[in-house]
């Protein structure tokens, strides 16, 4: 091992470096990851608090960085429109960087959520469970859909699916505790109460006695009521009668029920008396993506009671087997069964569940059936190799081709697995009895090859001969062989049009006629026209076309073009050299003249005069006398606010305040702010008013001039105890208002001022350390940031850049010793 020694300098000077270094990369790390002042009023004009809105969808599980996403996510989870309104504001302004990322936690994700329903959030109670939605596939569309069939039917069930505990219900009603009955008896007797089934099943009747309702079909109460009202009021029972009564139900009891199994939130669930498996399963969610959508079990007393094939109504819109719920049923979902996916050439391509004894041919009548492009001679099925028939535990796929027709007819049965996935192939898209003529013919196209058209000299005469600039010396039949090898024929339109058997041929299908025009096949002359015309560019050469025609087609002159002279610059022919000579040609537009702003010329213009060639030139200069209007506007707490031209090249920001009749004693002149081109510019209005002439400022073409009013506060923001506004107080310094506003916490990473004229100063943990205080100006921001508020991408890693710092000093050391050596 060679070990080479060399010499170093003094300690002392190899820490500054290393401090140097350190400082500087140190610097360069830490960059804005904060809300700008001017953002975070924006948004508090809105009404939006972005931490409120980070926090809620932080609960729910909504992805910020993605607008569509979070739009999507927050429309079914139920949230309200204007929360969603305030979540896209603030999701927008992340995506495009004006919002850190580091304001946000990463959101605990849990599987198959993506039905995206959250009864907890629905009826007002805090999740239990943040929960994000996972979209799969489809994630990068706006309105993605699940790829398993049924489960996209529970996405978002709308706020108006409350089945309401009033209203009519069939004669079949069985009547229990917590019922409201309402009896109406009208004739030689009138009378109505309203009767609520008490905890015995019994109702009262005020002068008649107590009755028991419970236990009761509907209809038969009615019955029952009415002959035991009859010993009382006996019109009810003469013939005719002459007393009549009816019975409704006012107000159905909700029931208990319990849905278990995969769905998002097993528990128990109120709902209403009439409720069905369907109308429950829907109002809670429905199953999550792995539960069984055809297997639903309905258990009554511990047994089970009904199997609910949701695909009935999925596919039917009714189930003949329907089961009407009563207390404490148990509605059960289990895993989902055979799942099997089909796409291709059918109407509803999805991943279906299919039970064990269904067939290919009821997966085809699930999917729609066939669109009219399937190909019925093929279909495919990628099959998974069951465990006990893996000679290759790795290669656990096989491809399985077969016919479709069989299976339509119902002559082949095809016994289907799990996980299977069968594919419908399309037909072609090749029509074998059609021939094409493009080109110059006055109806180009496809044709049906046929009696009427045998020959070329057939095809052109269908398509209504050809166009007057028809190449005749040259054209091409293009054949399509059996095998798909494209042929070029190339033949003599003119003898086609003779009928020379040598050029006519006979056409085969698909065959393809190209019949060129004169006009493609000639050199595209063009002539150029730049500077202070209104639409600049190439334009096709015309024959005689002059200087005057391209400047009309150039859309006329600009406001500031130069009417005297233009310049043409031409190709002429080229020198001994063999290299092009460019000649420059002077043109005089003296006889110009503007007639209500159409410019016309005089007879012996060189506009008018001067005939164009291929690939000239034309330059028309602008005027350099011409001065175009210029505006700036100022607004806010000035006596004239509005828009204002300038009138000289030179006017300043003081000219224009005192033309508006200066500040008002409202107005804050050191808050004052010059916006040009969207970016402020920092610039002491406060000096200018006084009559400091250094530090006024040029005004440009749209400047923007901002005299807000006094606002008698300072903000302070960010890692302190309590953030807000804190009266200002003249003198004072950032440790006052920091003081104010209960102190930087111990995490502080540093500390920002904003002067009220938009000057930033980065004051650093000096501040704490050594008490170094500027004073702060009236409508300032002292901003605190932390180490939370860089993202974890962007922190500094203090080791590593010591380290890199310590290698860039050693490299630079032996190259510096290096040197010396070799002197």
């Amino acid at each position: 091992m060679k070990i080479t020694l060399v010499r170093v300098p003094s300690r002392s000077a190899l820490l500054l470096c290393v401090l140097l270094i350190f400082s500087a990369q140190f610097s360069r790390q830490l960059q804005g990851q904060y809300i700008p002042q001017e953002m975070q009023q924006e948004l508090v004009g809105q009404g939006i608090d972005v931490n409120a809105v980070i926090d809620l969808a932080r609960q729910l599980g909504i992805d910020l960085q993605n607008p569509d996403r979070a739009l999507l996510q927050a429309r079914r989870l139920g949230v309200p429109e204007a929360d969603i309104q305030k979540m896209l504001a603030v999701s927008r302004r992340i995506k495009t960087g004006q919002i850190p990322t580091s304001l946000l936690l990463e959101p605990l994700m849990i599987e198959e959520t993506e039905r995206g329903i959250s009864p907890f959030y629905l009826t007002g109670r805090k999740p239990e469970v943040r929960e994000q939605i996972v979209l799969g596939e489809a994630d990068e569309e706006p309105l993605p859909v699940s790829p398993y069939f049924g489960y996209q039917f529970f996405r978002g069930v709308p706020d108006e699916f409350d089945i309401s505990a009033v209203g009519p219900v069939d004669d079949e009603y069985l009547v229990g505790f917590g019922d409201e009955l309402r009896l109406t008896v009208w004739g030689a007797a009138e009378f109505q109460y309203d009767l609520q089934v008490d905890r015995e099943g019994r109702i009262y009747l005020p002068n008649v006695g107590q009755f028991t309702a419970a236990g009761k079909r509907l209809q038969r109460l009615r019955r029952d009521l009415k002959k035991w009202l009859g010993r009382t009021y006996s019109g009810l029972a003469t013939t005719p009668p002459t007393i009549f009564m009816d019975l409704t139900l006012t107000r159905l009891r909700p029931i208990k029920v319990f849905v278990l199994g995969e769905v998002a939130r097993p528990g128990g669930y109120t709902v209403p008396n009439s409720s069905t498996v369907f109308s429950a399963l829907y109002r809670v969610g429905g199953p999550l993506t792995r539960g069984s959508l055809r297997q639903i079990q309905v258990i009554r007393n511990g047994k089970p009671k009904a199997t609910v094939d949701f695909y009935n109504y999925l596919l039917k819109g009714y189930d003949s087997n329907q089961i009407r719920l009563t207390e404490n049923d148990h509605i059960f979902i289990p895993l989902r069964g055979k799942t099997v996916k089909i796409a291709g050439e059918v109407k509803r391509p999805a991943i279906y569940e299919v039970k064990e004894n269904e067939t290919l041919a009821d997966l085809l009548e699930y999917a729609g059936g066939l669109t009219p492009r399937a190909y019925t001679k093929r279909l495919q099925i990628e099959r998974i190799i069951a465990f006990p028939d893996r000679k290759d535990p790795s290669i656990a796929r096989e491809l399985i081709d077969m016919e479709l027709e069989p299976i339509l007819t119902g002559r082949r049965t095809v016994q289907l697995r799990d996980g299977d996935s069968v594919y419908v192939f399309s037909i072609l898209d090749v029509v074998n009895n059609a021939v094409t003529v493009s080109g110059a013919v006055v109806q180009p196209g496809t044709y049906e090859l046929g009696a009427s058209i045998r020959t070329l000299s057939d095809l052109i005469v269908a398509a209504d001969s050809l166009a007057g600039e028809a190449y005749l010396a040259k054209g091409d039949l293009v054949r399509t062989l059996d095998d798909s090898t494209k042929v070029l024929i190339s033949i003599d339109i003119a003898k086609v049009l003779l009928n020379d058997p040598e050029h006519d041929y006979v056409l085969q299908p698909r065959d393809h006629l190209v019949i060129y025009s004169l006009d493609e096949l000639r050199i595209k002359e063009f002539v150029t026209v730049k500077g202070a015309v209104k639409q600049p560019g190439d334009y096709p050469l015309q024959q005689n076309m002059t200087v005057e025609d391209l400047i009309f087609k150039a859309g006329g002159f600009k406001e500031d073009a130069f009417f005297k002279s233009a310049q043409l610059s031409r190709l002429s022919s080229k020198n001994n050299h063999g290299d092009a000579k460019v000649e420059i040609i002077e043109l005089s537009l003296v006889g110009a003249k503007s007639d209500n702003g159409v410019f016309a010329y005089g007879e012996n213009d060189d506009a008018r005069s001067l005939v164009l060639k291929h690939r000239d030139v034309l330059y028309v200069r602008s005027n350099p006398d011409f001065i175009p209007q210029q505006h700036v506007e100022i607004t806010g707490e000035v006596l004239f606010p509005g828009a204002y031209a300038l009138q000289k090249d030179n006017e300043s920001l003081a000219d224009v305040i005192q033309r508006a009749g200066g500040i008002l004693e409202t107005g804050f002149a050191q808050g004052g702010r010059l916006i040009r081109e969207n970016q402020r510019v920092v610039v002491s209005f406060e000096a200018i008013m006084e009559g400091d002439t250094r530090a006024d400022v040029i005004l440009l073409d749209g400047d923007q001039i901002v005299i807000p009013r006094k606002p008698n506060t300072v903000a302070v923001r960010g890692n302190v105890g309590i953030e807000g506004l804190i009266k200002y107080r003249r003198g004072k310094k950032v440790a006052y208002y920091l003081d104010q506003a209960g102190g930087a916490q111990e995490n502080t990473l540093d500390i920002l001022l904003t002067q009220a004229n938009g000057a930033t100063y980065k004051l650093g943990r000096k501040l704490l350390i050594f008490r170094q205080n500027p004073v702060v100006d009236e409508g300032a921001t002292i901003l605190v940031t932390s180490e939370e508020d860089i993202r974890p991408e962007d922190r500094t890693d203090t080791r590593q850049i010591i380290s890199e710092s310590l290698a860039m000093v050693t490299s630079v050391l032996t190259v510096l010793l290096l040197t010396q050596g070799l002197k």
